[in-house]
């Protein structure tokens, strides 16, 4: 909880450091998959896509003609599916600060860094679901975003965006003399975005 608040209290910072010219709400769906490397006792195909979604609220500041900062506060839905069908969904609590740059008058290209605060690890069977937290048991992710967002109007937009994690989301034994097996994170995110007029 402490570091929601954190996450929080950062995007508000920025509202008020640098004023805020434009808030909205997002939301849309999540293709994610696992990937593994280093760990040759796992097959290789261990984790298949999913997909997932999410939902939050965003923030754009312009600080030039063609240039934004665009804090966003974001509830995610990442993870995959196993080789026996059970579905993995990782629920994270993200803050996005994207760098946009407008080129033309509908486009603008973004990139910019994200922080992920995971909130729960779930396992979903055919029989309910069970807590992974045990395996899955990194707090938080740290990766980049990239991406293009369409402006249809002046209230609404279409996003597609690109994350890839640096951070492993589990937890593995060292089996080789230097390198740690990892399970990094990756999603396309497709989403709707709606500016709501001042």
């Amino acid at each position: 909880m402490r570091k929601a608040l954190v996450l929080i209290l950062t995007i508000l910072n920025s509202y008020f450091t640098f004023g805020q010219t434009a808030i909205g709400i997002k939301g849309g769906l999540n293709h994610n998959t696992i990937s593994i490397k280093n760990a040759p006792y796992l097959p290789v195909h261990l984790y298949q896509p999913s997909i997932g979604f999410h939902a939050g609220v965003f923030t754009k500041v312009n600080i030039a003609d063609m240039l934004s900062i665009n804090p966003e506060l974001v509830f995610v839905q990442r993870g995959a599916m196993t080789n026996n069908n059970s579905r993995i969904n990782l629920n994270y609590l993200e803050l996005p600060i994207l760098f946009s740059i407008r080129s033309g008058k509908f486009i603008v290209l973004e990139l910019g860094p994200n922080a992920s605060l995971l909130l729960s690890a779930k396992e979903k069977t055919d029989t309910g679901k069970q807590d992974v937290s045990n395996q899955f048991n990194k707090s938080y992710d740290f990766g980049i975003n990239g991406g293009l967002t369409f402006h249809i109007n002046n209230k609404f937009s279409v996003a597609g965006r690109y994350y890839r994690g640096f951070l492993s989301v589990m937890s593995f034994t060292r089996t080789l003399p230097v390198t740690y097996p990892t399970g990094i994170s990756q999603t396309v995110q497709c989403s709707l975005h709606y500016t709501i007029p001042e």
